[in-house]
């Protein structure tokens, strides 16, 4: 196939006929999803110096931000519902069958749910959006079977635009081979970028200055201890300048004096001349220098979406409404988690199989067992005995607190304490 004149500048040259998409996805091999493209910002760049590349490996806030959000969403089930109306009313739980066999291991023997869970949300926060390829069995009404996923790198996957609309995709994958997919093959996840309305904008290009000036600051405590605090010092000639043998004397000298200190071995150096030496200022890692790294700390999860105490040391262990953790699961988690329950919506109901009747399927992962969650409806129960106490049927505090709680007979009735009756009240004899 010939590609356009742009793909072909910026993708590797065609190295065989393109396979179909059904043998491209049984042949080809997962790329390593936590991986990330070298950075395109950074003084590395403009030749002023190193710059961070691969920020999944190489930044450990980077990286506890991204577990923080993918392994809570990657350990709750996920469960479909199917019901006759659009509405939620009369939904029920759809516990067997082909399709909850095929989303407990999406992408087949490659990976299992948890691992597929935890790619798709790690792309999402390292480039904003993450792919799901589907073989020509997915394009096919009447197969009973479906084969597995492919996670596609987002780096990988360019579109083909026909007058501002997606016309089809071209996948390169790992052995640099290019493959032409339809629209209906590709499901694409993505935070809304007001930049580029095709791709997605990730969370790490906001966190990316942070995360590198945190790395380069760990790469200067680490050549400082290395050193053992010594960053080269300064020779003053007072008087004449020494000779070039003279100085190289000297600088020998101070040579072997630290490669013994390196050894643990400390000896005085006697200088003759009028020669003063003068260690540079810093000797260890000064308050200005640690403060700032809690401060790019904090700017790195403020960019992923979690409260900054999360990477501070733990003092307060409350898992209630009231915690940041709770906050990192109501405000991140579980909508981004809800995102992803719709990308399974779209494509399992494209397979009449999966449905029975022409009922619709709805995806859903359930936080209901998550102790933070819990800890949160422990709360609504302690206001449910308020209200409960105040004469307010149960079924009303069930609807009003969302705790779901079935319905008994007599719970549309309100009860107050038998004991509470009216004071009388003390009447005045007539004048």
């Amino acid at each position: 196939m010939k590609l356009p004149s742009w793909i072909s500048r910026i993708l590797p040259p065609q190295t065989a006929t393109p396979p179909t998409a059904t043998s491209a996805t049984v042949k080809s091999a997962l790329f390593p999803w936590n991986v990330a493209p070298p950075s395109t910002a950074g003084a590395g760049l403009l030749g002023l110096g190193p710059t961070l590349i691969d920020p999944y490996r190489n930044s450990p806030y980077v990286q506890a931000a991204i577990r923080m959000i993918s392994q809570p969403i990657s350990a709750i089930p996920l469960r479909f519902y199917r019901a006759a109306t659009a509405t939620r009313q009369g939904e029920s739980l759809l516990s067997h069958g082909p399709l909850v066999e095929f989303w407990l291991r999406p992408a087949g023997e490659a990976m299992d749910a948890q691992d597929f869970w935890e790619a798709t949300v790690g792309w999402l926060l390292l480039q904003g959006e993450a792919f799901w390829i589907a073989d020509d069995s997915w394009l096919l009404h009447g197969a009973k079977r479906r084969n597995p996923l492919v996670i596609a790198r987002p780096d990988r996957m360019r579109p083909v635009l026909k007058q501002g609309r997606v016309e089809g995709w071209e996948w390169i994958d790992a052995q640099g081979t290019s493959h032409a997919l339809l629209p209906e093959q590709v499901v694409q996840l993505k935070f809304w970028n007001p930049y580029d309305p095709v791709r997605g904008l990730a969370p790490y290009l906001s966190a990316a200055l942070a995360a590198e000036a945190d790395w380069l600051g760990s790469r200067f405590l680490r050549t400082l201890m290395q050193n053992n605090g010594d960053m080269g010092g300064y020779l003053i000639a007072k008087g004449a300048p020494p000779t070039e043998e003279q100085r190289d004397q000297i600088l020998r000298a101070l040579r072997e004096k630290k490669e013994l200190s390196l050894r643990g071995i400390h000896r005085p150096m006697f200088l003759t001349g009028d020669i003063a030496v003068e260690s540079a200022q810093v000797q260890s890692a000064d308050a200005s220098l640690v403060a700032t790294r809690h401060l790019l700390r904090e700017e790195i999860a403020i960019a992923f979406g979690i409260p900054p105490s999360r990477f501070l040391t733990k003092q307060n262990y409350s898992i209630g409404s009231a915690s940041d953790r709770f906050a990192l699961i109501e405000e991140t988690c579980m909508p981004l988690a809800t995102k992803l329950a719709g990308a399974v919506e779209r494509i399992s109901n494209r397979v009449p199989a999966w449905k029975p009747g022409k009922e619709s399927l709805r995806a859903a992962f359930d936080w209901s067992e998550h102790s933070t969650l819990q800890a949160a409806r422990r709360e609504r129960f302690a206001a449910l005995d308020k209200l409960w106490a105040k004469g307010v049927p149960l079924n009303v505090c069930s609807q009003v607190l969302d705790l779901g709680l079935p319905r008994v007979p007599g719970d549309e009735t309100g009860y107050l304490p038998a004991t509470v009756v009216p004071i009388p009240r003390e009447e005045k004899p007539a004048e």
